[in-house]
């Protein structure tokens, strides 16, 4: 995996991956709903008007899934 990439418009480390994935292990019987809304509150992820971006952070998600089964 290379060190650093964007996804999502959102600039991602190895280490950041590496958390994301052992945060959501922790709880298994969260949704992506969730996941993305609690996501968006730990990395402060709003819009211009202080709305969580939990839409943008699901799409994250799933792409972040997609290129895990690519590998």
């Amino acid at each position: 995996m290379p060190i650093e990439m964007v996804v999502q418009g959102r600039r991602v480390r190895a280490g950041e991956l590496d958390w994301l994935q052992a945060w959501i292990d922790e709880d298994p019987q969260w949704s992506r709903k969730r996941i993305a809304r609690e996501l968006c509150q730990r990395w402060a992820w709003v819009d211009g008007c202080g709305r969580l971006k939990d839409f943008a952070a699901r799409s994250f998600l799933l792409k972040l899934e997609a290129l895990a089964t690519i590998d």
